[in-house]
């Protein structure tokens, strides 16, 4: 758990599979925790049910109030760009996580559009399957500015294992995503959606895209 000093006010917006996988870590670190759903999730639906820190929220805009960071991880970037229109206002101080799933095209467009809406803005890709996330061999992917990734630290350090960060190019995390999912077929496997399956795992996937000269 991190210390006090670097407990966070976050918001995270989506409780799939993996959003609310997040949630779980994020709360074990020791967060503040408010979170939202378009499909409505208790704290006991999400394994939370226990944690008082964790406020369920009735809308996004709601959620993030009081966040000092907020993490999305909708279906995709047309829904986290809507999402993104509907919070512009509440989150203007904050620094936004975007992990869901995109194509390289689509993860810059949602930068650019964050962007002009005056918000602090960050692309992330999970690597690994809903289990490992919160694990030594959870694998995250980053690109931002300097210090946008530098204040979302304390929650890139909760989800566990390896958060590497690839620059300020949006469009780098999902590249090495979709090169992952593209690596041959030895590596490939065919995922339910819900659960964003990766080839490789945690600490070997690093050592993947350094063999392949892509990380």
């Amino acid at each position: 758990m991190s210390s006090p000093a670097q407990h966070r006010n976050v918001a995270l917006l989506g409780l799939g599979s993996m959003g609310a996988a997040l949630a779980r870590s994020v709360a074990a670190a020791g967060h503040h925790l408010a979170v939202w759903s378009r499909t409505p999730r208790t704290p006991d639906d999400i394994g939370l049910g226990d944690d008082r820190q964790v406020v369920v929220a009735g809308s996004p805009a709601e959620a993030v109030q009081a966040a000092e960071l907020v993490v999305i991880c909708v279906r995709d970037h047309t829904a986290s760009r809507a999402i993104v229109e509907q919070i512009a206002a509440e989150a203007a101080t904050a620094v936004l996580v975007n992990l869901s799933t995109a194509t390289p095209a689509e993860a810059v467009a949602s930068a650019e559009h964050a962007r002009a809406l005056g918000l602090r803005y960050v692309t992330g890709a999970v690597m690994v399957p809903t289990p490992m996330v919160g694990t030594a061999d959870c694998f995250v992917l980053y690109a931002g500015a300097p210090d946008d990734l530098r204040a979302a630290d304390p929650v890139l350090t909760a989800l566990g294992g390896t958060a590497d960060v690839v620059g300020d190019d949006h469009a780098v995390p999902p590249a090495l995503d979709l090169a992952m999912l593209d690596g041959g077929p030895d590596d490939r496997q065919d995922p339910p959606p819900e659960h964003r399956l990766r080839p490789f795992r945690g600490r070997s996937q690093r050592a993947a895209l350094l063999r392949d000269g892509l990380l």
